[in-house]
């Protein structure tokens, strides 16, 4: 999903949230067009940590069986709010993105919960945070979530994650989002999705660059250092590459 309909992303403040600093308003949402970026121009400098605000996390909302996946979303929140950043995700109360969500604000971090409203309406909707923004749609939500986030880390979860994981990726290679993105492997749960990746690189699906360009960590203490040193992928030439690949077919 890339070229969506324009949207309206309809922003609210949670009347149980906690008071806001900042004003909320309604926003329209325009989708991305060829050549547009949602980053900075100074592409290295965009992404030290100095300059780094918003952190994304993608997760579950479902807790998994093991006690380490909720121990990583607890230690995750924990590294991001003693790094100063703030944290945005998909605003539910339940599973992972309850445990990070809790944990954030604990810690003193700030949290901004973005959900659709169909979503809202199920009664799975975190109450309690600083900024809470209902939009019309998941597409609208990812949209929303890239728009206003400076890097993204990504927990275990299920299809939704790899719904967000894959589309973050996807900008990254269209030179969209220039953004970095870390899969937290906890246990090894994404080692067969790697595996995969490498599989498709192999087979001529995917270019090494930007399979490269998914930085993994295994511990939450590694994210601050794996997000200082994202350097966007150049890749200038791969679609010219394509073009003249299917001149010969």
């Amino acid at each position: 999903m890339l070229m969506n309909p324009a949207f309206q992303a309809n922003v609210n403040q949670n009347r149980f949230s906690r008071p806001l600093t900042g004003q909320n308003h309604n926003h329209t949402h325009k989708a991305l067009s060829p050549g547009s970026k949602v980053c900075g121009n100074d592409l290295n400098s965009r992404h030290q940590l100095d300059i780094m605000k918003k952190i994304c996390v993608f997760c579950g909302s479902s807790a998994g069986r093991k006690e380490a996946y909720r121990m990583a979303a607890r230690q995750t929140a924990q590294v991001l709010a003693s790094s100063g950043f703030e944290l945005v995700y998909g605003g539910a109360s339940v599973g992972l993105m309850k445990v990070l969500a809790d944990t954030a604000m604990e810690s003193g971090a700030r949290v901004t919960g973005i959900m659709p409203g169909n979503l809202v309406a199920k009664e799975v909707a975190h109450n309690g945070l600083h900024e809470f923004i209902t939009v019309d749609s998941m597409a609208a939500r990812k949209q929303l979530m890239v728009e206003v986030s400076d890097a993204f880390v990504v927990l275990p979860g299920g299809f939704g994650t790899l719904d967000e994981l894959f589309e973050v990726i996807t900008l990254s290679q269209l030179r969209l989002a220039d953004k970095p993105l870390v899969l937290l492997n906890v246990l090894g749960y994404f080692d067969q999705l790697l595996k995969f990746l490498d599989h498709a690189v192999e087979e001529g699906f995917v270019r090494p660059e930007h399979r490269n360009g998914i930085l993994v960590a295994t511990e939450p203490v590694e994210l601050p250092g794996l997000l200082q040193q994202y350097r966007p992928v150049e890749s200038p030439k791969w679609i010219e590459d394509i073009k003249n690949e299917s001149r010969q077919l």
